[in-house]
């Protein structure tokens, strides 16, 4: 980690976009997770349920 990290709590996403790059910046060509609840599909991010805290 950067010394000059900001302490917090982070939420941890995984973004997994489609290797082409004509359709990379679209969420829905994105690699989604199997679990309820994980995808969002305005930003084809996967939650991964887990806080990282920095102190």
């Amino acid at each position: 980690m950067p010394a000059d990290i900001t302490t917090g709590e982070y939420e941890l996403w995984l973004n997994m976009p489609d290797k082409y790059a004509s359709v990379s910046s679209r969420s829905e060509y994105g690699i989604r997770l199997g679990n309820v609840y994980v995808w969002k599909d305005a930003t084809g991010y996967n939650n991964l349920n887990h806080v990282l805290v920095i102190e």
